[in-house]
């Protein structure tokens, strides 16, 4: 079953299967035609004949006869139209009419198509000599069934106008006759271009004229003058395509400049644009004819510059007719002119026919064949260079050396001094050879000078080769100063600011120092947005603002932070939504970074936190197997951002959680020691229960940092555990003394004697450790840490009127004999007690032993 056939069978299985009546085949025909399914129609029109009556069978055929006319009519493709003529073909015997002159008209339509190409193609010289005589033959064939059916369709013309006069008829006869006017017109377009091909294939001048008649009478011509052709006519493709076959019958008949004329008239905005970019080949034809092979040269140069460039079937023509007359200047230098053109263009099979066919006439060592060789030879080298896997080394080595060769021996080919349009091109080839095989100064020169002959875009990819291949040296030659880079950079910026390789080469060069700066950024920043380098540009400069924020000091880090977020934070979204797995990997690396610099005391840029912290929590699970420490490190951030928010409750549940999951995480250990931070630098100013709940944070946490330590004298051997003990040691005490845990007591104890244990006069260890014994009763302990602190204390300080104070209090309670010689003593010194901050206190105590206090000492001169 064909494609069409299932297809059909699947439509109108569909239409069927609607649930109301069922489809008659009138209602399918209704529903393919409406939806412009023509072949599908004609499929199950066919189909259906055989079960058709007569009557309806003839109205079919008709309808069948009409719809391959229009298909035929539509169809570009060549093996389309031999299968559509083929089965419009049996239609024939059983149509008659307009319809089946229409159907006649495309078959013929079809059959002058073979012959246009096989025509243009011989001359273009593609076939050979003896093909000429079957096309000849096969033209003779088309002209004769083109002069009958335009008696049978002249003779339809006269009886539907005859029969117009019927008014029951008027309407469908009207149309029918402007169906026929029209087949009468393409037929006599069809038979003028036959015409023209068969006097051009023949020499006869007789079918030249007859053609000119023909495109005349389609162009209303009262005589033959392209001034005569209206402006607005030309609009139409039949009448543009009318004036080229005008164009090429004046050639043969007239003259070239006649013929030019009449192509100058297509010129025009009003012509349909496929055909007005076809007019500079068919004017190159016609000064190709007439062997003006200067202007020839002339116009096939200037065709470098059209739209679409030269296209090759219009340089082949001018290769083929100059090499048919081989030894006339004009044409010897048109000949080499096209030549080079197919060899730059890498039209090896057009060249090597061409050798085929007129070797003797150029030399097989001239310099357009050593040149195609040399270009074949390059060719491969570049295939072994791109293929995947690539071809060894070795082998690379060996393909560009025989590439370079071939080039230089085109290069010292006799005529290459004639070839002077493509001697940078050969230079170019040699200049990506050099390159390949690692001659980079060499290339480098050579690239370097060919920027300056070249044009444009060319000028501008060979400096920047000349960049690279400096690049190249330098990095193979470990070269870090004393080379051409920033000059060759510099060059490129002056001459093509918005070329194409700017913004790569600003990314180059900013990526070349490992030491992050301002300028780096600058450069990156200036790469354009529609340039390939953009995206790693991008990145660079975000690289670039996150090594200045880790390493700035602090007002630089905040501006290198705000930029950094500014930039990163986009492009972390951007990955996200592409959703592959390169893409995550790169928004998850991105995301942490961003929620690091989002989160630091200096930064705080919580909405920039909040998205990393988003794209974090729901990674790929790829990503998690990869890196098992990712929620600790997770945890962390939103644990800072809690704490800046003063959402403390949440900041110790999540501290807790990174502490019970992994406690030797170091993300778990930064979490505890920043919550023990905040507690110890807000407790200070804190009362009530704010002030309870800083402190059970410093014990907690407190406790978490000193678990990490093998003990807890180990603990207070180091600076840090000490610190950590001691502010562990005092909130227990405090909050021993306002809620009496008997625990907390025993923890502080515990802490205060390590530590004394380690710096046993350390000041602040000792009154700590004496107030404590104090509380609880310890009178030996508080007195011998007391006496140390007074021992210590220079006489009157705070320092020793506070332990001097607190040996007198521990004294009154255990001793109250020594404790009056202590008090006789200090006031022999200090007789009003001391300063106010302690001498309330002294007085207290010397009533409690029953001391008289000292007369009041008089003023001077009383």
């Amino acid at each position: 079953m064909s494609l069409i056939r299932l297809i059909l069978g699947v439509l109108v299985a569909g239409l069927l299967s609607v649930p109301a009546s069922p489809a008659s085949a009138d209602e399918v025909d209704v529903w393919l035609e409406e939806r412009g399914l023509t072949r599908l129609l004609i499929d199950h029109l066919e189909q259906s004949l055989s079960s058709m009556g007569s009557e309806k069978r003839a109205e079919t055929t008709l309808r069948l006869a009409r719809l391959y006319s229009e298909l035929l009519a539509e169809t570009d493709d060549r093996a389309q139209r031999i299968i559509l003529e083929e089965r419009s073909k049996r239609l024939l015997d059983e149509v008659s009419g307009v319809a089946a002159e229409a159907l006649r008209l495309e078959i013929l339509h079809s059959a002058y198509l073979n012959i246009e190409e096989s025509a243009e193609r011989h001359r273009l010289r593609v076939l050979d000599q003896s093909d000429v005589g079957k096309i000849v033959d096969d033209i003779r064939v088309l002209i004769d069934s083109l002069d009958m059916q335009k008696k049978r369709v002249q003779g339809l013309i006269k009886q539907r106008s005859r029969s117009l006069g019927t008014r029951r008829t008027r309407g469908t006869g009207l149309s029918a006759l402007n169906s026929l006017e029209e087949m009468e017109s393409r037929i006599e377009y069809l038979s003028g271009w036959c015409h023209y091909y068969l006097g051009w294939l023949t020499g006869s001048i007789a079918d030249i004229e007859v053609a000119e008649q023909a495109f005349s009478r389609i162009l209303k011509l009262e005589q033959v003058d392209p001034e005569q052709v209206s402006r607005d006519l030309r609009s139409s493709p039949a009448i543009s395509w009318t004036i080229i076959g005008m164009a090429l019958t004046s050639s043969i008949r007239s003259s070239d400049s006649i013929a030019l004329r009449w192509l100058d008239l297509l010129d025009e905005s009003n012509v349909p644009e496929d055909i007005r970019d076809q007019v500079p080949g068919w004017r190159l034809a016609v000064l190709l004819e007439h062997g003006r092979f200067s202007q020839a040269f002339q116009l096939l140069k200037a065709m470098e510059y059209l739209p679409g460039g030269r296209p090759i079937s219009w340089v082949r023509l001018a290769a083929v007719v100059a090499l048919e007359h081989h030894g006339e200047p004009e044409a010897d230098l048109l000949a080499a002119e096209a030549l080079v053109i197919l060899a730059v263009k890498g039209e090896l099979a057009q060249i090597q026919d061409i050798v085929d066919r007129y070797g003797d006439a150029v030399g097989l060592d001239a310099f357009a064949f050593n040149y195609a060789r040399a270009i074949m030879d390059f060719r491969y080298a570049q295939e072994l260079t791109d293929a995947v896997p690539p071809a060894s080394e070795a082998d690379r080595g060996d393909a560009w050396r025989r590439a370079l060769n071939a080039i230089e021996h085109a290069m010292n080919s006799g005529d290459a001094v004639e070839y002077e349009s493509a001697s940078n091109q050969v230079l170019l080839l040699k200049a990506w050879c050099l390159y390949h095989l690692h001659r980079y100064e060499q290339s480098r020169d050579l690239f370097l000078a060919l920027s300056n002959d070249l044009k444009d875009l060319e000028a501008a990819e060979s400096l920047w080769m000349a960049y690279v291949s400096e690049e190249r040296r330098c990095v193979r030659d470990s070269i870090s100063d004393g080379d051409l880079r920033d000059d060759l950079a510099s060059q490129y910026f002056d001459r093509f600011p918005m070329g194409q390789r700017a913004g790569e080469l600003r990314l180059q060069r900013a990526s070349r120092s490992s030491d992050p700066t301002r300028a780096q950024i600058d450069e990156l920043m200036r790469v354009p947005l529609d340039s390939d380098a953009y995206p790693a540009a991008r990145m660079r400069a975000a690289d670039i603002l996150y090594k200045l924020y880790r390493e700035g000091d602090r007002s630089q880090k905040a501006d290198a932070a705000a930029e950094y977020l500014a930039m990163a934070v986009t492009m972390m979204q951007e990955d996200h939504r592409r959703g592959d797995d390169v893409s995550a990997d790169r928004s998850v690396a991105r995301a942490r970074r961003v929620l690091e610099v989002a989160t630091h005391p200096d930064v705080r840029r919580f909405v920039a936190a909040e998205s990393a912290l988003q794209i974090l929590r729901n990674r790929p699970d790829h990503i998690e197997a990869a890196d098992a420490e990712l929620d600790d490190e997770v945890d962390y951030r939103e644990l800072l951002m809690c704490l800046t928010r003063e959402e403390i409750p949440r900041a110790q549940a999540i501290g807790d959680r990174l502490h019970a999951r992994n406690p030797d995480s170091i993300w778990s250990k930064l979490g505890v020691r920043r919550l023990l931070q905040h507690a110890r630098q807000h407790v200070r100013t804190l009362s009530g229960s704010a002030r309870t709940t800083a402190l059970e944070s410093i014990i907690r946490n407190g406790d978490y940092v000193l678990s990490a330590f093998p003990s807890l004298s180990t603990a207070v051997e180091s600076p840090d555990g000490r610190l950590v003990a001691f502010s562990v040691a005092e909130a227990s005490a405090e909050l021993w003394f306002e809620r009496g845990v008997e625990s907390l007591r025993d923890q502080a104890w515990e802490i205060y004697g390590a530590l004394l244990e380690h710096a046993p006069r350390d000041k602040s260890f000792l009154t700590a450790r004496g107030r404590l014994a104090s509380q609880i009763g310890q009178i030996d302990e508080a007195l011998r840490c007391w006496r140390i602190v007074t021992a210590g204390s220079r006489q009157g300080s705070d320092d020793w009127f506070e332990a001097r104070t607190h040996i007198l209090e521990a004294l009154a309670a255990s001793d109250a004999d020594r404790a009056r010689e202590v008090m006789t003593q200090h006031l022999a010194l200090f007789p009003e007690y001391g300063p106010d901050l302690w001498a309330e206190r002294l007085k207290r105590i010397a009533d409690e032993l029953g001391m008289d206090r000292p007369a009041p000492t008089s003023t001077e001169g009383s």
